[in-house]
C-alpha cells in the first residue's frame, strides 16, 4: 500500500514560471502508451513527443514549436502533458519550494548552494563523530590507566614484589 502523495501546490494553482527540475517523473503507463499503444504513429514522431515532453517536463518552457514541425508529434505531446500535469505542477512547486527556496535563481545557482549546504553538513558531521571517537578514547586510556593502577596496588598489597 503506497501512502498518499503529498500536495506541493497547496492551491497556487499552476507554476506558470519556467524552471529548472532536478529529476522527471513519466508513469510506466504513459511510456507503454506511447511505445507499444501507439505504434501505429512513426517511431520518428513518437521520439520527438517523447523528447519535446521531457524538454517541457523539465522546464516548463512549452513545445508549441513542435505544432509546425510535426502535428503527430505535437498531439502525443499534448495528451501526455495533460496526463502528467498534475504530477509536473507538483514537482515544479516542490523545487520552487525546497531547491530554489522562493529565489529567481539559476538552477546552476541554487545546485552550487545545495552542494555548499551538504558540504557544511558533512563537515559538521565529521567533526562530531572526531569528538564521539576522540572521548571515546580518552575513556578507554583512564580505563586502562584505572587497570594498571589496581593491578599495581594489588600486587604492591599481596606481597608480590
Amino acid at each position: 500500500m503506497s501512502k498518499p502523495r503529498k500536495n506541493y501546490s497547496k492551491g497556487r494553482g499552476k507554476f506558470e514560471d519556467p524552471i529548472e527540475l532536478k529529476y522527471i517523473q513519466i508513469s510506466r503507463e504513459s511510456l507503454n502508451d506511447l511505445f507499444r499503444g501507439l505504434n501505429s504513429i512513426p517511431e520518428n514522431s513518437r521520439m520527438l513527443a517523447l523528447w519535446y515532453f521531457a524538454y517541457n517536463f523539465l522546464t516548463n518552457e512549452g513545445f508549441e514549436s513542435l505544432r509546425l514541425r510535426d502535428t503527430a508529434a505535437y498531439i502525443l505531446c499534448s495528451q501526455m502533458n495533460e496526463k502528467h500535469f498534475v504530477v509536473q505542477n507538483e514537482a515544479r512547486w516542490n523545487v520552487w519550494d525546497n531547491f530554489y527556496k522562493h529565489e529567481n535563481i539559476t538552477f546552476e545557482e541554487a545546485f552550487e548552494r545545495e552542494r555548499q549546504k551538504e558540504k557544511a553538513n558533512k563537515s559538521a558531521q565529521n567533526k562530531r563523530d572526531y569528538l564521539k571517537r576522540k572521548k571515546r578514547d580518552i575513556v578507554k586510556e583512564q580505563q586502562e590507566i584505572q587497570d594498571a593502577l589496581k593491578d599495581e596496588l594489588l600486587r604492591k598489597f599481596s606481597g608480590e614484589e
